[in-house]
């Protein structure tokens, strides 16, 4: 294992404990938690895996060290990242040093993280026949461009990255480029 993974399971596994409990259990004995990227969130921000998780994109292309970060029940699955690979909610892409992914969503909105980057999926519903839309994302550290697709044309703030947790950038049917250090 990597020591840029080993930092990722890190943050993972302090995660985890607060993933097996329920929300008001995490709220009553610690208010906030990290996410996959290691940045700081409230206890009811953590990923909760469903029994059936949809699938919300695919990985396009990978270059050098690229892994995803699954919640599940029990904790965290680390997945070595493969063309054709299936993203859910909730899940982080994780690049090492030399890393780089391509991700396409349902939607048609793409998604480009290159060496060291941590980007989180942290909500995507796509329903445009009954009117539900939302993708949010979280980028921990590093630099992704995303091209926003048809939940972005949506009226209303239904797309934004939120680097770490200072700042909200809403996407609205355009192409942006964002760095978190």
């Amino acid at each position: 294992m990597t020591p840029w993974m080993k930092t990722a399971l890190t943050a993972a596994a302090g995660m985890a404990a607060v993933v097996a409990t329920t929300p008001v259990q995490a709220a009553a004995t610690d208010e906030t938690a990290l996410s996959l990227c290691k940045v700081k969130i409230s206890a009811d921000e953590v990923a909760k895996p469903s029994r059936r998780p949809t699938t919300v994109g695919f990985i396009k292309r990978v270059d050098g060290q690229v892994a995803i970060l699954r919640p599940t029940r029990d904790g965290v699955d680390e997945l070595k990242d493969e063309v054709g690979m299936d993203l859910y909610a909730f899940d982080a892409v994780v690049t090492g040093s030399n890393g780089g992914f391509d991700a396409i969503f349902t939607d048609n909105s793409t998604v480009s993280g290159v060496a060291d980057t941590c980007l989180e999926i942290s909500k995507y519903v796509y329903k445009p026949a009954e009117k539900k839309v939302e993708f949010r994302m979280r980028l921990g550290r590093g630099v992704v461009s995303v091209a926003a697709g048809s939940v972005a044309k949506i009226p209303g703030d239904s797309m934004s990255v939120k680097v770490r947790n200072d700042t909200n950038l809403a996407v609205t049917g355009t192409r942006i480029v964002i760095r978190a250090k």
